[in-house]
């Protein structure tokens, strides 16, 4: 570890309050990239940050949610970051009073990354599966966290406006449908200057998936969607074509 980081973070160990109320202060200046590294496993020579800061779920439960873990899997999370920082200024949250909403946060991967720039109470996270809340609990993410519906004519949230809200591979495995009853209850807590950021499965994804048959729909339609099978089938919403993001995290 280079000398540099040594010394922010023997400082960060005794700057850090214990409710992570100035969280985003204290690693204002670590680059994000580094941070999520940290983020990994907090070395045992800073026993008040690997206590304070969230822990990682294992390796088994990062693969089954996201067909990845470990630095694979931060190198994904980081570039949804930079993404969204570039439409808008979240390391000015706390001096924009900016609030951000985590749409679908599994077990909070992303959630994590966002700290780095938002205070905790302007950050805010949403799931329908109840397992998601309860492994982002237990990973120590002390964000305002709540059990969304299925199929949300409203949400469950603590602010009633976002400046930004995203949603990583949650989109893909929505139905038209469900598609629909989503945008229109995100729009009613969106800011009217604020910035929805989702990710989509390019076309090139149906080809990889040797599904070229559906890549022809999605080149006709402008997307596809195909169900998947899931323990979460005799519900009433995936009656009606939703998957939740409980296997994607």
């Amino acid at each position: 570890m280079k000398a540099y980081t040594t010394q922010f973070l023997d400082n960060a160990e005794n700057a850090l309050a214990e409710d992570l109320s100035n969280l985003d202060e204290v690693f204002a200046r670590f680059p994000l990239e580094t941070y999520g590294e940290l983020l990994l496993e907090v070395p045992e020579k800073w026993p008040r940050l690997r206590r304070l800061l969230p822990s990682m779920p294992d390796a088994q439960i990062q693969i089954n949610w996201t067909g990845n873990h470990g630095k694979a899997l931060l190198a994904q999370s980081t570039a949804f970051v930079r993404t969204a920082l570039s439409y808008v200024p979240l390391w000015r949250a706390r001096e924009l009073g900016l609030r951000t909403l985590d749409f679908g946060c599994g077990w909070g991967r992303l959630l994590r990354l966002m700290g780095k720039y938002c205070p905790l109470g302007q950050l805010e996270g949403v799931d329908p599966w109840d397992k998601s809340i309860e492994l982002c609990r237990a990973c120590n993410i002390r964000n305002p966290l709540a059990i969304s519906d299925y199929l949300p004519e409203a949400l469950p949230t603590q602010s009633s406006q976002f400046d930004l809200i995203y949603a990583f591979s949650v989109f893909t495995h929505l139905s038209p449908y469900a598609t629909g009853v989503c945008l229109k209850t995100l729009r009613a807590y969106l800011k009217p200057s604020g910035v929805l950021v989702v990710t989509v499965r390019p076309v090139e994804y149906w080809h990889a998936a040797s599904k070229p048959e559906i890549a022809d729909v999605h080149a006709h339609d402008g997307h596809a969607y195909v169900p998947r099978v899931s323990p979460f089938t005799e519900t009433a919403a995936w009656n009606r074509g939703f998957w939740s993001n409980a296997a994607c995290g």
